[in-house]
């Protein structure tokens, strides 16, 4: 039947066909994203029958989005088989072996019948991945400690504060070890190298606390596609819900974790959105802890989000006893080119 059809390399630059290309996400109810989301794609895939799209997948670095197939054409499967074993085939050539796809839980079957493994799922969506590692040789990884209190906190420190320092050495003084993910996101000012670097520096002195590097399993939850979600808050609940169902199903009961701590959020919409599900979804697994913020000398909660605006407008001198040492060193040392990514990629928002 697909005898006639070819798999091509879509250029979304082209007008003719990023129309074709929206026509069909919308056709299958792909309608909620943005400029910035096809900026983010590396390359898309097409499959024409005679001269109609019928299929398109894309992706962004590792992640496979923007799937859709059209409904008349979808029967026995092997047109989604084609489009998909196309794509793994194109980042193959590009050394990209590891590869995950978020999507709706009624395709989440179909992935598995090509060799995806689900990492977890809710009612909005879903998480799989395939290839040369899996989260189980991530987890297999990290030192495995023994106790009957071992505490975790899942941290980006954009940069690192002396709010952050509070928050570890709570942890530390509660837990007999404690293991300090940093989250993998370089949206973020910092760079994931960086912001690793600094909060290895910035608790060095702490010997029960383990910093870990969160890889592919430790992301923002802003960075999770939600294109095939209409409705913002429908957005908010899956970036949130998923990633706590990841750390409920796979880092809880592998690395014996009984408490996970929070900073308290009195700034950020999407960061207290994303602590309350945490606390909803780890409840009865393990103790969430959430700590309040560590205050400067005039009252006022420390965050770095005010680290940023402050660097932004060069006011050095208040950042310098609102961050330890070391994460203040950093700034000066690199102050030309923080600000050169401020400006050229607005990097100033709320985010922890």
């Amino acid at each position: 039947m697909y005898s006639e059809y070819n798999v091509v390399h879509l250029n979304l630059s082209n007008t003719k066909q990023l129309n074709e290309w929206s026509t069909l996400l919308e056709e299958e109810g792909l309608t909620a994203f943005s400029k910035v989301d096809l900026a983010e794609l590396d390359f898309t895939l097409g499959i024409y029958l005679d001269d109609e799209l019928i299929a398109t997948a894309s992706s962004s670095t590792n992640i496979i989005k923007f799937v859709a197939i059209k409904e008349s054409e979808r029967a026995g499967g092997s047109l989604f088989n084609t489009l998909i074993s196309s794509v793994i085939s194109d980042l193959a050539t590009r050394h990209i072996f590891h590869v995950f796809v978020f999507t709706k839980p009624v395709y989440s079957q179909s992935f598995q019948y090509l060799g995806f493994k689900e990492l977890a799922s809710t009612e909005k969506g879903c998480l799989l991945e395939t290839g040369d590692q899996t989260i189980k040789d991530y987890l297999n990884d990290i030192p495995h400690k023994t106790g009957e209190k071992i505490g975790s906190i899942v941290m980006n420190a954009n940069p690192f504060t002396l709010g952050h320092r509070h928050l570890v050495e709570t942890a530390a003084s509660e837990n007999e070890w404690v293991y300090l993910f940093v989250v993998s996101a370089d949206r973020s000012l910092f760079t994931t190298e960086e912001r690793y670097h600094l909060i290895k520096e910035n608790t060095k002195d702490l010997d029960n606390v383990i910093v870990c590097n969160g890889a592919d399993y430790q992301v923002s939850p802003i960075t999770f596609p939600t294109y095939f979600l209409k409705d913002t808050d429908d957005k908010v609940a899956f970036q949130t819900e998923l990633d706590a169902s990841i750390f409920k199903k796979w880092f809880v009961p592998e690395l014996n974790i009984t408490s996970r701590y929070l900073g308290e959020e009195p700034f950020s919409v999407t960061t207290k959105a994303y602590n309350e599900a945490l606390q909803s979804v780890l409840n009865g697994v393990c103790d969430v802890k959430v700590i309040p913020r560590k205050e400067t000398q005039e009252g006022i909660a420390i965050s770095a989000t005010e680290i940023r605006h402050l660097l932004a407008h060069n006011q050095l001198e208040y950042i310098k006893d609102q961050v330890p040492k070391p994460t203040f060193d950093f700034i000066m040392a690199h102050k030309e080119s923080l600000l050169t990514r401020i400006k050229t990629r607005e990097e100033i928002k709320n985010e922890d």
